[in-house]
C-alpha cells in the first residue's frame, strides 16, 4: 500500500484518481472522518477550494489571537512606559560592603566624634535595625562587580557604624563632579545640624579650595550661607595648634570663642601660647577634671596674667559626683589644702554616721 499523503496537491490528485481496486474480493475500508474531505471524486479544482477555505480560517484564527496578544503587549508597555516616567532620574539604591567604600576626600568628621555618646546612640539604632534605614550617598571610584570601590559623598557616621558592626550599608549610587559632591555633602551636614562648629570650619576651609574662592562673601553667596558663620568657623580651625589642643575636646569649641581667644592672642600671644602648653604638661588625670569652659577662661585671661594654677584650683574645688546610690549622691571636692565629702543624710542613719566618722579617723590615724 502507498505512504499516506502529506501535501495539499497530492491529496487532490490522489481524490481526483482514486487507485484501482485490487483483484478478487476485499473488504472495502471506511475513510476516517473528515469534514473537508469528499466521500465521492469530486476533481482537482474542487479539493483544492475545499483546503484552501480551511486554511484561511485557520489563518483568520490565528489573527484574532495575534490581535489580542498585540492589544495587551500594548497595554503592557503602557504600563511600563508609566512606571518608567515615575522613577525618571532616580538613582539605584544598593547594600555595599562597607569595606568597599572609603571617606570622602572632602571628610571633615574628627575621629573622637565617632567615639561620642551621639555614635554609640546611632550605632545601637543601626543594629537594631539590622543596617542603616536612611541610604548614605556614594560615587563610584572604580573597578566593576566585587572589585567596585565607592567613596562617601555623606554619610561618613552611618558608613562608621555598619563597618564596626559587620553590617552591608545602604548606599545610593550616583556619579556627581566635585563641586557637586562638596554642595551635597555640605547641604546634608545643615541639614542634620549635628557637625560641630570646628568640624564646620574645616569644611568651609575645604570649600574655598575646592571653588578657588578666597573671600568668605562670595564663598557665603556660593554655599548660600551666612558669612559670619562661614568667617567665625574658619578662625576655629585657624587658632594656633597649641591652642586647640589645650582643650579637651575640639568638639567642644564654639564659634564666639575664636573671637575671644583671637582678641586674647593679639593682646600677648606668648602668654596665651605659655599658658596653653602649661595645660599640655599637666598629667592627664589632672586635665581631665578641667572643662573646655575652664581652658577657655585661662587662655582669654592670659593677656591679663591670670595664674593658670588659680582656674585649675577653682576647677577641683567644684563639688563632683563620687558616688551614685539609690539613697543619694555622694560628692567630693579639693578645697585648699584639704579633701571634703558630702553625704546626704538621707544616705546614712546615725549609727552609720558614727560608724562612717570612725572609719575615717582609723584611716587618718
Amino acid at each position: 500500500m502507498s505512504k499516506k499523503p502529506t501535501r495539499l496537491l497530492d491529496k487532490a490528485m490522489l481524490a481526483a484518481n482514486p487507485p484501482a481496486p485490487p483483484s478478487g474480493p476485499t473488504k472495502q475500508k471506511p475513510f476516517a472522518a473528515d469534514a473537508a474531505r469528499p466521500k465521492t471524486g469530486v476533481g482537482r479544482m474542487g479539493v483544492a477550494m475545499i483546503e484552501l477555505d480551511f486554511q484561511r480560517e485557520q489563518l483568520r484564527e490565528r489573527a484574532e489571537q495575534a490581535e489580542k496578544m498585540a492589544g495587551a503587549l500594548g497595554d503592557r508597555v503602557e504600563m511600563l512606559e508609566s512606571d518608567a516616567k515615575v522613577w525618571s532620574g532616580a538613582l539605584p539604591v544598593r547594600r555595599i560592603d562597607p569595606k568597599r567604600i572609603k571617606r570622602s576626600g572632602f571628610a571633615n568628621r574628627l575621629e573622637e566624634g565617632f567615639s561620642s555618646a551621639e555614635f554609640a546612640a546611632l550605632k545601637a539604632d543601626i543594629a537594631a535595625s539590622a543596617g542603616n534605614v536612611q541610604p548614605i550617598k556614594v560615587r563610584h571610584v572604580s573597578g566593576r562587580g566585587r572589585d567596585e570601590k565607592f567613596e562617601i559623598i555623606f554619610g561618613h557616621r552611618r558608613h562608621q557604624a555598619c563597618l564596626e558592626l559587620g553590617l552591608d550599608v545602604l548606599a545610593v549610587v550616583d556619579s556627581p563632579g566635585p563641586e557637586a559632591h562638596f554642595i551635597e555633602m555640605l547641604r546634608e551636614n545643615q541639614a542634620r545640624a549635628d557637625l560641630s562648629p570646628y568640624e564646620f570650619g574645616l569644611m568651609y576651609r575645604q570649600a574655598k579650595e575646592v571653588f578657588k574662592v578666597q573671600d568668605s562673601k562670595l564663598l557665603s553667596q556660593r554655599l548660600s550661607v551666612s558669612e559670619s558663620q562661614i568667617s567665625r568657623a574658619i578662625k576655629l580651625v585657624e587658632l594656633p595648634e597649641e591652642v586647640i589642643r589645650a582643650f579637651p575636646s575640639r568638639l567642644d569649641l564654639q564659634y564666639n570663642w575664636a573671637t575671644s581667644l583671637n582678641k586674647a592672642l593679639k593682646l600677648d600671644r606668648d602668654a596665651v601660647l605659655d599658658q596653653a602648653r602649661s595645660f599640655l604638661r599637666m598629667p592627664a588625670e589632672e586635665r581631665s577634671t578641667i572643662s573646655s569652659k575652664d581652658v577657655l577662661v585661662a587662655l582669654v585671661g592670659a593677656s591679663e596674667l591670670i595664674d593658670v594654677e588659680k582656674v585649675v584650683a577653682m576647677a577641683l574645688s567644684t563639688w563632683r559626683s563620687a558616688v551614685k546610690t539609690e539613697a543619694g549622691e555622694v560628692q567630693t571636692r579639693i578645697l585648699g589644702d584639704h579633701y571634703e565629702l558630702r553625704v546626704p543624710s538621707r544616705v546614712l542613719d546615725e549609727k552609720a554616721r558614727y560608724r562612717l566618722i570612725d572609719f575615717l579617723a582609723k584611716l587618718l590615724g
